[in-house]
């Protein structure tokens, strides 16, 4: 029985098993700072603190500790697999999406600008989200974000591809200043607007509408969304006739206090009635 008794403290207080009690406090704080965006060389110093900690408890403490070079490489190792552990979270996106300001989820990912085929002296550039980063937003139909593209912050309309993902129109400016060129990939980070942008309205829409106040009126009380909706529907239509026979139907719809346009395939996978442009070579 003295023999039990004098081993039980000597398997519960063993220094070897604090430290490796201590790695994965370690590993599970350095998860934590992770997931709330401190930087992997921040938590990289604190691994390093741990490790030097644990070489002087080793070799430096004789008074507290007999030296045990073993036991410091265990250490040193066991240090190493904590921080490998939280490089590979951070290298290969395993934590998930951080909430930005309001609870909202910012969506991290990089994109190459091209330039579009047509019109030949665009300006613009346009980019189309990874599929994956695609996935993560509410909706696979237009949806108004805001964020950063190389670190200039901008808001702007994403709008579906036609084949599950999102492409996004980058205006002269916002290329500007983000230093960027068309052909490079930039860095982005987005999160879902509380607020939609109104769409551009087209010019004969516009025209129809002030010729009908009933419907004006309609399309006034409405709401962003449904008004990007009704654009939407009317624009992509592939013929001119097709156009012409959508916009006759929305102002009689609108006339008559029809304040959403349905039965559309806003995202464009089963009717192929949206994609990004075609890039120019």
């Amino acid at each position: 029985m003295r023999m039990g008794k004098a081993a039980t403290p000597a398997m519960r207080f063993h220094p070897t098993l604090w430290v490796a009690l201590l790695h994965l406090l370690l590993a599970g704080i350095g998860f934590m700072w992770v997931m709330v965006g401190v930087t992997l060389r921040h938590v990289a110093w604190a691994v390093v603190a741990v490790a030097v900690a644990n070489i002087a408890y080793e070799f430096l403490l004789p008074l507290l500790n007999t030296r045990d070079p073993v036991d410091a490489a265990y250490g040193i190792a066991g240090t190493l697999c904590a921080l490998a552990w939280l490089w590979i979270i951070v290298r290969f996106g395993l934590r998930p999406a951080q909430p930005a300001s309001g609870g909202r989820m910012t969506i991290r990912f990089k994109a190459k600008l091209f330039r579009p085929a047509e019109p030949k002296n665009a300006s613009w550039t346009f980019l189309v989200l990874p599929k994956a980063a695609s996935a993560k937003l509410p909706t696979r139909a237009m949806t108004t974000v805001d964020g950063t593209l190389a670190g200039a912050p901008f808001k702007g309309t994403l709008e579906p591809d036609g084949d599950g993902s999102h492409w996004l129109k980058v205006p002269k400016s916002l290329r500007e200043a983000a230093g960027a060129k068309a052909g490079e990939t930039v860095a982005l980070e987005i999160a879902p607007s509380d607020t939609q942008l109104e769409p551009s309205v087209p010019a004969d829409l516009r025209k129809a509408l002030a010729a009908n106040p009933a419907a004006k009126s309609t399309w006034t009380a409405t709401t962003t969304v449904a008004r990007r909706d009704w654009v939407a529907w009317m624009t992509s239509g592939k013929k001119a006739e097709t156009r012409d026979k959508r916009l006759a139907g929305a102002i009689d719809m609108l006339e008559n206090g029809k304040k959403r346009v349905c039965c559309f395939d806003r995202s464009g996978i089963a009717g192929g009635n949206f994609s990004a442009p075609e890039a120019a070579e």
